[in-house]
């Protein structure tokens, strides 16, 4: 928090008037505490709270309105011996209807980079014509270039191309990689994200914010900035346990609650197939 203790930091919350409950639904997140005080990196759940009302129902408290976090994201990681992972991230927008799943490796580099092919299934709940999506990918290096390409319904389509020796990673990915950028484990950039693990950005860095640390629910939070080509920024807050407590992007900003059981969809990924 800055000088007004009520009104969070501009990045997370830019339009304090237009969700009054804003503040008290992100300090009720980052408040839970996991048993034991430590938050498992196998398993996060994020609240997903609105940044603005549109789209969504009246925020103005009322008996039978639905609270103010419009989701969940839940990220499970399971790491191999050789320091690689895999991650499943369950991502679910009740103002939209949207759950999203996705499925991926990553390398056991500071900056985890993707490796072998990812899955990305999307499904819609709103009573629409659009029922949801299935996709694959792959990167594939040749005479020194790395060539992503995705299959959506069984329509295989070469979505961009980058210089081999260019890191590729993916948002998802970045609640690992950028407090290993933060503590000078892994540069700032330059470096390539598939967002979504759809659409390839490039080049991308990461960047501290101007000014001090910030102060929410009794965690001392350090602000960084996360932007690229063709993409919007998001704002980063990890706290001096190297943990990743809030994310906002332009809709949603994430709130990480840390205590609670998983949900039945939320429990750690299995150990997948080799690609």
């Amino acid at each position: 928090m800055e000088r007004d203790a009520a009104r969070p930091h501009w990045s997370f919350d830019p339009d304090p008037a237009g969700q009054p409950r804003f503040a008290a639904a992100l300090q009720d997140a980052l408040a839970d505490r996991p048993a034991g005080g430590r938050v498992d990196p196998a398993l996060r759940r994020y609240d997903v709270l609105p940044n603005y009302p549109a789209g969504r129902a009246p925020d103005a408290p009322a008996a039978g309105a639905p609270p103010l976090p419009i989701g969940t994201a839940v990220i499970s990681r399971r790491a191999a011996a050789d320091g690689s992972a895999r991650y499943r991230v369950a991502h679910g927008n009740a103002a939209s209807g949207e759950q999203v799943t996705l499925q991926f490796r990553t390398t056991g580099d500071p900056l985890p980079r993707l490796a072998g092919e990812w899955q990305v299934t999307a499904a819609n709940r709103a009573g629409d014509r659009y029922r949801g999506v299935r996709c694959a990918g792959a990167a594939t290096v040749s005479r020194g270039r790395r060539v992503v390409t995705l299959t959506v319904n069984g329509v295989p389509m070469r979505t961009g191309e980058i210089d081999a020796a260019l890191p590729l990673t993916c948002w998802w990915a970045l609640f690992d990689g950028l407090p290993a950028i933060a503590r000078g484990a892994a540069p700032g950039g330059p470096f390539a994200l598939l967002e979504d693990l759809e659409k390839l950005r490039a080049p991308c860095t990461v960047r501290p914010l101007a000014g001090p640390a910030v102060e929410v629910a009794g965690r001392r939070l350090r602000g960084y900035c996360q932007h690229g080509a063709g993409m919007l920024p998001s704002y980063w807050w990890i706290d001096d346990h190297d943990v990743v407590r809030i994310v906002a992007s332009v809709y949603h900003t994430l709130a990480l609650r840390s205590g609670g059981a998983p949900q039945p969809d939320e429990a750690p990924a299995a150990p997948a197939a080799r690609p």
